[in-house]
């Protein structure tokens, strides 16, 4: 199964939203204090012969990565100390793309194939340079919202709906 997928990486919280490109099915799944879905996220994962993103393989890609490679020493902690964690991981991948590194697992060693939008469309050229909001602007995207919480608040439970809407 080959899914388009975004994820969300905040303050105490993960999500994964997907679409499965042959069946139009959606699938989210939420790692947050309030809610934990892991194990349903992993057992999803682990189904996925490729995904599908907008620059996945330098940031959304490294992060399921980490979370295939990582999960099994997990299991004694909760949905909320999971988030953190990978939040942590996040900021790392972030500062280092910031900073002109490069991912630290490279394409072909990432545990699920990934296309890239991103790259393929060349916007990591600095001259074509843009932000997924702005191609979905340029493409009159019928449902254009920025993220309703700042990435370094504390994600509560009564956000969790309007984060995933």
């Amino acid at each position: 199964m080959i899914e388009i997928y975004d994820i969300e990486c905040i303050n105490g919280f993960f999500s994964y939203c997907g679409l499965n490109k042959d069946t139009q099915k959606i699938s989210q799944f939420v790692i947050h204090k309030s809610r934990d879905d892991r194990d349903e996220l992993i057992s999803h994962l682990q189904s996925l012969n490729g995904q599908i993103g907008f620059n996945n393989i330098s940031y959304d890609g490294q992060l399921i990565h980490f979370i295939l490679e990582n999960y099994l020493d997990w299991l004694d902690f909760n949905g909320g100390e999971i988030a953190d964690i990978i939040y942590r991981k996040s900021q790392f991948v972030i500062n280092q793309s910031s900073n002109g590194g490069f991912p630290e697992i490279p394409e072909w060693k990432l545990k699920i194939k990934q296309l890239d939008l991103f790259l393929i469309w060349h916007f990591n050229n600095l001259a074509k340079s843009t932000s997924l909001k702005w191609v979905e602007f340029m493409i009159d995207f019928p449902n254009l919202q920025s993220m309703p919480i700042k990435h370094y608040d504390k994600v509560d439970k009564s956000q969790i709906d309007e984060i995933l809407a």
